[in-house]
Formats: C-alpha cells, sequence, structure tokens
C-alpha cells in the first residue's frame, strides 16, 4: 500500500535557548494507506530554518520506509515548534562601579548584559551621560531582549570639586577725591572655571556708588564645596579742601 495521508502532530513549546538536537520530537508518525489501513512510520527530522532563537518554526521530516528514508507522494510529517523567551537579561557586572569625576563626568562605557535567546544586550537610559555640575546622581539603565523582558540596575555619578577657589581684588586701597568710586570688582575661579562672588560687608555701595568722606572698606567672598577665599577693597575718600 500507498501512504496518501499523514497524520496532524501537536504543537511543541520550549523555553530558549533548545538547539534542534535538543527537541523532543516524535520518532514516528501515524500514516494512513490508501487501503484505509493507518500505521506508525519512523520519521526522520530535518533542522531546517530553526534555531535556539524565540519565534515559531516549522519543522519538516521525512518518512522512513523500510529502513529508508522515503517521500512517498511528497508527503510530509510537519510540526510547529515555539520557542519562548521568558527570561529576562542578565546584567553582564553586578554591581556597577560608581563614577566619579572632578568638575564633570561623561558616560563613555555602556553597561551590557546578557540573554539566552538575544546574546548581548546594550542597556539604555532616559537619564543625561554628560554631568557637569557639582553632586551625586543615579542613572537607571534598562535592558530589553525585545521579547517583553527587561530587567534594570543603577549607577551613581558623582562630580567633585577638590580645591578652594582663588580670588583676585585687582585695586586693594583706592585713595580718591571724587565721592563716586569706580573700580574693577573682583573676580574668583576655581579648577572648574569662575566661581560666583559675593560682596559680604553690608555698605550697599559697590563700583560706581556716591562714597562718604573717610575710608569704607568692601569685603568679598567666593566659596565651592572645598572652601572659600575672601579679599577687601579700601576706598578713601578725601574731603575736599
Amino acid at each position: 500500500p500507498e501512504v496518501v495521508s499523514v497524520a496532524s502532530l501537536e504543537d511543541i513549546t520550549v523555553e530558549c535557548p533548545v538547539p534542534f538536537s535538543g527537541l523532543t520530537l516524535p520518532e514516528t508518525v501515524m500514516v494512513t494507506y490508501d487501503d484505509d489501513n493507518t500505521g506508525q512510520l519512523a520519521v526522520n527530522w530535518e533542522q531546517g530554518d530553526y534555531q535556539p532563537l524565540a519565534g515559531s518554526y516549522t519543522i519538516t521530516g521525512i518518512l522512513n520506509l523500510m529502513g529508508e528514508s522515503t517521500n512517498p507522494d511528497d508527503l510530509k510529517p510537519e510540526i510547529l515548534v515555539h520557542v519562548e523567551d521568558n527570561q529576562a537579561p542578565d546584567p553582564d557586572i553586578a554591581d556597577l562601579p560608581s563614577l566619579t569625576g572632578t568638575c564633570s563626568v561623561t558616560i563613555s562605557e555602556i553597561p551590557t548584559a546578557s540573554d539566552a535567546c538575544t546574546g548581548t544586550i546594550t542597556a539604555t537610559t532616559e537619564d543625561p551621560l554628560h554631568y557637569n555640575e557639582q553632586g551625586s546622581y543615579v542613572i537607571t539603565w534598562t535592558y530589553a531582549d525585545g521579547y517583553g523582558n527587561t530587567s534594570s540596575q543603577t549607577q551613581t555619578v558623582i562630580v567633585e570639586i577638590t580645591s578652594t577657589p582663588e580670588m583676585v581684588c585687582t585695586e586693594t586701597h583706592i585713595v580718591t577725591c571724587d565721592p563716586v568710586v569706580t573700580f574693577d570688582l573682583p573676580v574668583a575661579t576655581g579648577e572648574c572655571g569662575t566661581v560666583p562672588v559675593v560682596q559680604t560687608d553690608r555698605t550697599g555701595l559697590t563700583s560706581g556708588s556716591v562714597f562718604p568722606v573717610g575710608k569704607t572698606t568692601l569685603t568679598y567672598r567666593a566659596s565651592n564645596s572645598a572652601g572659600s577665599a575672601t579679599c577687601a577693597i579700601e576706598i578713601e575718600v578725601l574731603p575736599e579742601l
């Protein structure tokens, strides 16, 4: 008798990554002959386009009749294999190191994770990758495998200042007969650039103000987290003769 049909086979579902050799496939399939009799025939399965990645794959077999692989009437048994990915990516570094820099920190090394199906996954984040303000920040990295599974981890970024600012009063003692006194205001710089200067005397007077006769001392301070610097300018207005 000749084989006229092959029974349908139930789908198989496996968890990624299962190689083709690791699949548990039926060794025989039910066939129907032209005389309406049925029986089991051995089958040899071919890998085809199957790969241990998430997705669905149709695997085709060749019937084995009388010890020889044959394909009666071009009838080929098929089985649908569903490969599922239910595991979240596993970060390659369990605890990401803190990143510390003076004045600024730029993240250039993006962490990665390993996934059973996808392989290496590069993290993404919605947080900035450059920081130029002093402080402590936390970056949240996310790993997505493309099949609905995600994992995340955090990394600390610290921007620090290690030295006190330098401050310059270009003029420290001004003697004038004109009560309207104009002078250069102090400037301060640090390792990270310009540092704001604050006038600390409470006179309310500054360059271009009308100063009283006599001596007036103006004081200034510039500060950062490492310390502060100060300087003073003495304005002496002489009386009219």
